[in-house]
């Protein structure tokens, strides 16, 4: 998934260059793939679980639909992180680094003790919920809210392109 946001990247070394059309086309787009993916998983996860663990698969029936959550929001995080790791501040970062601990800690504690493994199965999904909510934040903040203010954040936008081109090159 990560690939295909990259691949988009190498054609645009600014923000300046994605349209808002753009960037709501690939928000629609990303989120058509989570909610399909939920589906995905969901549907087929009743077969590979009587496939893989035969022993266990009516009981993990329960879990399955609260894990198969995190796991779409995890694909959801990963289709944003290309551009908000390209076009975003350390800041930025270290916010969505703190919010990943936050959440997947906090209701750890909290739900574990109470619920066992749907309290654990909750836990990992309000933590994915959570860091994949935070990079689709940043990357709307980046390309929708406010990209004029990200103009130049990427190094290769202070490069003056004339000064390169007319260069002689030895």
């Amino acid at each position: 998934i990560s690939l295909f946001g990259y691949s988009i990247l190498s054609a645009h070394s600014s923000v300046r260059t994605f349209s808002r059309r753009f960037s709501g086309i690939y928000i629609a787009g990303a989120g058509t793939l989570t909610l399909l993916s939920y589906i995905v998983i969901v549907l087929s996860s009743k077969y590979i679980m009587k496939l893989m663990y035969p022993s266990v698969a009516i009981a993990a029936q329960v879990v399955i639909p609260v894990m198969s959550i995190g796991a779409a929001m995890t694909i959801l995080a990963h289709i944003m992180r290309p551009f908000v790791m390209k076009y975003a501040s350390s800041r930025a970062m270290l916010v969505i680094s703190i919010i990943s601990f936050l959440a997947h800690v906090g209701p750890a504690f909290a739900l574990i003790p109470k619920w066992n493994l749907m309290g654990a199965a909750y836990a990992y999904s309000i933590g994915c919920c959570a860091v994949g909510m935070s990079w689709l934040f940043f990357f709307m903040d980046r390309f929708l809210f406010r990209p004029q203010r990200y103009a130049f954040s990427s190094s290769i936008d202070n490069i003056d392109a004339e000064a390169v081109e007319s260069s002689p090159v030895d």
